[in-house]
């Protein structure tokens, strides 16, 4: 592995602490009383990163395999909508039926994330790869 993995891998290994620190803090826990803000929303400040950190990297590695192979969108694509597509479908009818009772609920399910917890992140990755 080259020193520039190490570099990313690094990288991603913080954002991953970032994500895990970012979901185990309880929100109810209060600094002080003079300071109202609680503990975990205060860390969350500086931890809220990893996000965009993700988005970032792939762009970018999306960018070299395109300079070094040209560019392939169909196979990241179905990589990323089929599995996407499954989730959606299944997670969003066993958890919530209601948004494919209609035709707007079942767009917005689909081409808004709402089907499922992370499909925003899938559909803004799709229009970033895109």
């Amino acid at each position: 592995m080259s020193q520039r993995d190490n570099y990313f891998s690094l990288v991603k290994g913080i954002c991953l602490l970032a994500v895990i620190g970012i979901h185990s803090f309880r929100p109810e826990i209060p600094v002080d009383d003079a300071f109202p803000m609680t503990g975990s929303v205060a860390l969350r400040q500086f931890i809220n990163f990893p996000v965009l950190v993700f988005l970032g990297l792939s762009g970018y590695f999306s960018g070299l395999n395109v300079a070094r192979r040209g560019f392939h969108l169909k196979k990241p694509l179905i990589r990323i909508l089929v599995p996407y597509l499954l989730a959606t479908v299944i997670v969003g009818a066993a958890l919530r039926p209601e948004i494919f009772l209609t035709l707007p609920g079942i767009l917005s399910a689909f081409f808004e994330g709402r089907g499922i917890g992370i499909g925003y992140y899938v559909v803004v990755y799709v229009q970033l790869l895109v």
